[in-house]
């Protein structure tokens, strides 16, 4: 079942990243299609998943009892490879913490080009854009682990 709800689950993201880009440049007057956006979403998005390619190859390397807790989830080139004991931290700080590494930095950098193209905004205002939109998703995902957590105490 995983398997068939996966292209559904991954069209329903990036509809709904393309509605969050695309909500602000509404209110800016910037009138892009939402199939541009989505594309520019689509595109961004081979930097998450080359992320998670790296990760599942450098687990795929590890023998398999060196796999633990304090590997399996740590993203690379992310903020958690500089903080202390991994396992020692929630489920939800953990969540924050992958989530700051070099594929995000590559998405935004993609969605900031591709946009540029787009749109007639000044650059510093299309970088605090999908700043806040970056981090609107990064809010968003954090609140949803945490009711996760909760509803499964």
């Amino acid at each position: 079942l995983n398997f068939i709800l996966v292209p559904l689950v991954l069209f329903i993201k990036f509809c709904f990243i393309s509605f969050v880009l695309q909500f602000p440049l509404l209110f800016l007057l910037e009138d892009i299609a939402y199939r541009d956006i989505f594309r520019v979403v689509m595109i961004a998005q081979l930097a998450i998943l080359a992320a998670a390619i790296i990760q599942v190859a450098i687990l795929y390397l590890r023998p398999l009892p060196a796999i633990d807790m304090e590997n399996l989830g740590r993203m690379p080139l992310s903020l958690a490879g500089l903080t202390g004991p991994y396992s020692s931290l929630s489920i939800p700080a953990r969540t924050i913490i992958n989530r700051f590494n070099v594929f995000e930095l590559i998405w935004c950098m993609i969605v900031y080009y591709k946009l540029k193209s787009l749109v007639t905004m000044k650059s510093v205002d299309l970088v605090i854009l999908v700043s806040a939109v970056w981090i609107f998703l990064l809010i968003l995902q954090w609140l949803s682990t945490e009711v996760l957590m909760l509803l499964s105490s």
